[in-house]
Parts: C-alpha cells; sequence; structure tokens
C-alpha cells in the first residue's frame, strides 16, 4: 500500500470516456439543429418561390385576358336598337324566324357590341378597321386580323401556363433537392395525399388545375362585314350589314372551383451526412430523416383579376368606347343629316323621309349607349375584373400551416 502510483488512471480513463461521448454528443445535437435550420429555410424559401411564381403568372393571366378583351370591344357590329332588340321583344315565337331573316338583309348602322357573340372589324380605322367605302362588298381582313391576334394572346396564355409555369415549377423544385434533401410543393388541397407525390409525379403538371382557372367556353362569333356604299347626288351613303365568318370555342380564363385555394404546402425530407451520428456503429445510434412543413398564401387584396363567372360580354373602358363610338358615329351623323337634307326637298314625301333618318340617328346613339350600359351591368368582364384589381396586384407571403 506503500506505492500508490496508478490509482487515478482508472478514473482518468472513465472521465475521458465520459468527456469524449459528450463531445460526440455536442457534435451530433449540433450536427442535427445545424441541418434542421437548413431544410427549414429551404422549405420556406422553395413554398414561397412557387407562391410568387404562380401570383406572376395570375398578375400575366389578368393583364393578357385584359388586352384581348380591350381588342374585342373595339369591335363593331351592324345593328339597330329598334331592329335587333325592341323588334325582337315585340314579335312572336312563331314569327321569330322570319324577323330574323328580315333583319339579315337589312342595311344598318355600326356600332360597339363589347360582347364576343357580335365581333366584326373594329370601329377605330387601322389595320383591325373593315368600315371603308368599297360600294357593294364584303370585307373581312380587319376581322380577319382581330381573330388571329385574339389567337395569338390564347397561344400566349397557353405558353405560359403549359411550357413556362410548369417548366419554372418544376426547376424551383430541382434547384432546391439535393442528393441528401428533397422539396415538394403543391396546393394544399393535394396535402391529404402528399405521400402520393415525388419529384417524378410532377412531371405533367396540370397548371390550370393547379392555379383553379378554366377557359371561358363561352364562344367568339366573329362576322364578316358588308358595305352597302350608295351615291345619291352630292350625298354619300353608307349602310352595313354582316356575314357569319369564324366561331371560336373559347375566349379568355376565368375562375374554376378550385380558385380560392391559393394556399401552397411544402414538405421537405434531408437524410443525415453519412459519417454522422459520431459513433454510430459503436454504440449502434440511429438518428431518423429529417422532415420540415412550409406553407405560403397567393393574395390580392383588390380582387381576384380573373371573372369569377362565363359571360360573352368583354367589359368596356369608358375612354376606348367613346373613342370607337366618336370615330364612327360621326361619320355616320354626317352621313344621315346629308341624307335628310337631301331627302327633305323631294315632294310629298320629303318630310317623312326626313323624320325617318332622323329617326334612324337617334335610335343609332341610343343603341351604342344601350350596349355600354349593359356590358358595365356585368361584373364579371375581364376588363372590369382587371380594372377593379390592378392596383393591388397578386403577392405571396409565408403563412402558418
Amino acid at each position: 500500500m506503500r506505492n500508490r502510483k496508478g490509482q487515478v488512471l482508472p478514473y482518468m480513463l472513465i472521465m475521458s470516456i465520459v468527456l469524449i461521448l459528450s463531445w460526440a454528443m455536442m457534435l451530433n445535437i449540433a450536427k442535427v439543429l445545424r441541418d434542421k435550420m437548413i431544410l427549414q429555410n429551404t422549405v420556406d424559401n422553395a413554398v414561397l418561390s412557387i407562391a410568387n411564381l404562380s401570383a406572376r403568372t395570375l398578375n400575366l393571366l389578368g393583364q393578357t385576358n385584359y388586352l384581348m378583351a380591350t381588342l374585342l370591344s373595339t369591335a363593331g357590329y351592324p345593328e339597330s336598337l329598334t331592329f335587333d332588340i325592341l323588334f325582337k321583344k315585340h314579335v312572336p315565337v312563331w314569327m321569330r324566324y322570319e324577323a330574323e331573316k328580315l333583319l339579315e338583309y337589312t342595311p344598318r348602322l355600326y356600332v360597339p357590341s363589347f360582347s364576343t357573340d357580335k365581333v366584326c372589324g373594329s370601329m377605330i380605322p387601322g389595320p383591325l378597321c373593315d368600315y371603308k367605302c368599297n360600294s357593294i362588298s364584303t370585307r373581312y381582313k380587319g376581322v380577319k386580323l382581330l381573330r388571329e391576334t385574339v389567337q395569338g394572346i390564347q397561344k400566349f396564355q397557353d405558353l405560359l401556363l403549359d411550357k413556362i409555369y410548369a417548366f419554372n415549377y418544376l426547376l424551383l423544385l430541382q434547384q432546391f433537392s439535393k442528393d441528401d434533401m428533397t422539396i415538394l410543393v403543391m396546393p394544399s388541397r393535394f396535402a391529404k395525399n402528399i405521400t402520393d407525390f415525388n419529384l417524378s409525379s410532377l412531371a405533367n403538371i396540370n397548371s390550370k388545375d393547379w392555379l383553379g382557372i378554366k377557359r371561358n367556353s363561352k364562344k367568339i362569333k366573329y362576322y364578316k362585314t358588308k358595305n352597302y356604299c350608295f351615291n345619291i347626288k352630292a350625298v354619300h351613303v353608307h349602310f352595313v350589314g354582316a356575314e357569319e365568318y369564324k366561331t371560336d370555342e373559347y375566349s379568355w380564363y376565368v375562375q374554376d372551383e378550385n380558385f380560392y385555394d391559393k394556399k401552397f404546402v411544402a414538405i421537405g425530407r434531408k437524410s443525415l451526412n453519412k459519417n454522422y451520428p459520431l459513433f454510430k456503429g459503436i454504440f449502434g445510434i440511429k438518428m431518423p430523416s429529417l422532415t420540415a412543413f412550409s406553407a405560403a398564401g397567393v393574395y390580392n387584396v383588390k380582387g381576384p383579376m380573373l371573372p369569377e363567372k362565363e359571360t360573352v360580354y368583354t367589359g368596356a373602358n369608358l375612354a376606348i368606347a367613346a373613342l370607337s363610338s366618336f370615330v364612327l358615329l360621326t361619320k355616320q351623323f354626317e352621313m344621315l343629316v346629308g341624307l335628310g337634307k337631301y331627302l327633305a326637298g323631294i315632294v310629298p314625301v320629303g318630310t317623312a323621309l326626313s323624320v325617318v333618318i332622323g329617326i334612324l340617328a337617334g335610335d343609332m346613339l341610343a343603341t351604342s349607349i344601350y350596349n355600354y350600359n349593359e356590358t358595365t351591368k356585368d361584373k364579371q368582364t375581364p376588363i372590369y375584373k382587371y380594372n377593379e384589381a390592378k392596383d393591388g396586384g397578386w403577392d405571396a407571403h409565408l403563412i402558418p400551416l
């Protein structure tokens, strides 16, 4: 017992093991916490990026809807309040066919319609205009170019949804996902079946379904413009008619039943580095892969920007409606005034004919006002919805799960 050398060695060995285990535990915990924070930040960034992508897409759809509707709203249609509206209202059903045939061959005046079931050439002089002085003929170059322009906007919208949106959606997920980390983002209504989703199952994203939108199935009916041009001494007289040209099945985008599900949910999984946890082989330590969740909302405080219901009305901006009406109505009024003055000198029917011309001129103006009032009553038009919500714009931010 006199030699006490080495008696503290067992204690030092035990304490060293305890210290090494504590050190390993701290490193393992620090690694898990670091990986957890990285995973959570990545999931937050991924879901917010997808939500921002969706917001920008909705903004662009609203703008292209507005552009399409504005082009269509400049179109005119040869109709008359007296002939087309009041007459049809008071004609019995059994005589309706005969009335429609009569209207088909009756020269009438050219007024804005603001409706996709009545689209002729533009009212404003230019490449889209079919109202030109050319004796008796049928013109369709303007309405053909108008239709091609509208179809070009529709093709851009389809490209935006089917290619650009879907491609960038998957590209973002691939950028955030790495060898040891997988990130999935989807609308909240799909979150119940989140186990069915993986990167390969997202290869064919249905952008319209995910954004909750669909095409307006109200058809666009295009008409050729018939010009009737007569010269009566010093009076140059114009009347116009219409002839069916083409019909397109769909127009702009509207809300679908899932439109207001604007919450995107993300899930991320990350496996630990193969060298962790420390001493896993010696002590048999096993740690599960890390999981993180996040959510982001897409919103517009001013309104949805897209119509809630399908309608044939394009809507109308007062400035464009006034311009398209003024340009042609001025010409038609000048023509009618000249014709009225000429007919007033004819005896004995001149006075009666002048009254008829005056009634026709008033009817033309009343029809323009009537059409504008009718379209502004419908709040589900792409022009109205865009003007309502354009100052807000779609945006996104993180929200609670």
